[in-house]
């Protein structure tokens, strides 16, 4: 009986990570990042692409940029990295337009 509900508990755990951010995992994918916070996959590039067109224009951003990695063309983010952008974000009050590729800082 034991063993039975173990393998139920097990193959429901399994299978119900995809809608969920893994808390045992040091980096987050594009997918995790954006279930993490809520927003689109698109969004969240958009995001980089704005601080990082911000970056090359003026050679300097002020503030905390979207914190990511890339690995083998994949983007990458680290949770804790990602809770620090969003304090700091919300604490400048930054305003992203990811329609019209801006940010008011």
């Amino acid at each position: 009986m034991i063993i039975s509900i173990g393998i139920v508990v097990h193959g429901y755990t399994s299978t119900n990570t995809t809608d969920e951010v893994d808390d045992n995992s040091e980096l987050m994918d594009i997918t995790e990042v954006s279930v993490f916070l809520g927003l689109e996959d698109d969004k969240i590039m958009k995001i980089i692409a704005i601080e990082q067109s911000m970056l090359e224009e003026y050679h300097i951003f002020t503030g905390v940029m979207f914190p990511y990695l890339i690995i083998d063309n994949k983007y990458y983010f680290h949770q804790e990295a990602v809770n620090k952008w969003i304090d700091h974000a919300m604490l400048e009050k930054y305003e992203y337009n990811t329609n019209n590729y801006w940010l008011l800082q």
